[in-house]
């Protein structure tokens, strides 16, 4: 499998039943075999899943994909053998 150098950007994507839910662009903070962090900054674009005008958080057959931007930056930390992972916020301004 393709491992990243930090610095290196790459697209986040979340699939569901075969489809793209969600698609970030992140920056690679360290891609090693124990762990994976990658930061998104405020205002980053993202394309998000949308049903009748509304952003969806919970996976629907119909949905569209709308660009939207990020208001918080945003630490990931994810383990390879994990499905979920812990995330850092803080606001535009730095704030925690």
């Amino acid at each position: 499998m393709r491992t990243f150098e930090p610095g290196e950007s790459a697209a986040l994507r979340e699939i569901w039943e075969g489809r793209i839910w969600s698609a970030r662009p992140v920056t690679v903070v360290e891609d090693a075999e124990e762990q994976i962090t990658l930061f998104i900054p405020a205002g980053a674009h993202w394309m998000a899943p949308f049903r009748n005008g509304k952003r969806l958080k919970i996976q629907e057959a119909e949905y569209e994909l709308i660009e939207q931007p990020y208001k918080a930056h945003v630490l990931s930390f994810a383990w390879p053998a994990n499905s979920a992972a812990v995330l850092l916020l803080y606001g535009s301004d730095w704030s925690p």
